[in-house]
């Protein structure tokens, strides 16, 4: 039996996007993690206040369209404007795959590096 579409409107909140972009963003080799460090973002998160997926997330959602700002940390290494250039790149691809959006731009801040802790060898 053939379905038929039923006739709707269906809207994306700016969280949920925000949401995408973040995962998106957290795909991308080299990303530590997402934004920075925040009091106040770290207790809403724990109170359930915040998503913390969409941490250093900002986003403004038309119909079609988005513009994106995405904050992240970078693994000491690895070479920020390649790593910006792969993330722009994923969260357009997965906002055009997940919810039909074309990025009209995506901006993209590196808040800090973060440094790996190297394990020196015991001396015995």
């Amino acid at each position: 039996m053939k379905e038929r579409a039923v006739a709707g409107r269906t809207t994306v909140s700016d969280e949920a996007v925000a949401s995408i972009v973040g995962a998106a963003t957290q795909e991308v080799e080299g990303v530590y993690s997402l934004g920075g460090r925040s009091v106040r973002r770290t207790v809403a998160e724990r109170v359930g206040g915040a998503q913390p997926r969409a941490r250093g997330v900002e986003v403004e959602v038309g119909e079609k369209e988005a513009v994106v700002n995405v904050s992240f940390r970078i693994i000491y290494g690895y070479r920020i404007l390649e790593v910006a250039v792969k993330i722009r790149e994923n969260v357009a691809k997965k906002l055009r795959d997940l919810c039909n959006l074309t990025t009209k731009k995506i901006n993209v801040r590196v808040v800090s590096v973060h440094f790996p802790e190297t394990t020196h060898p015991k001396v015995e």
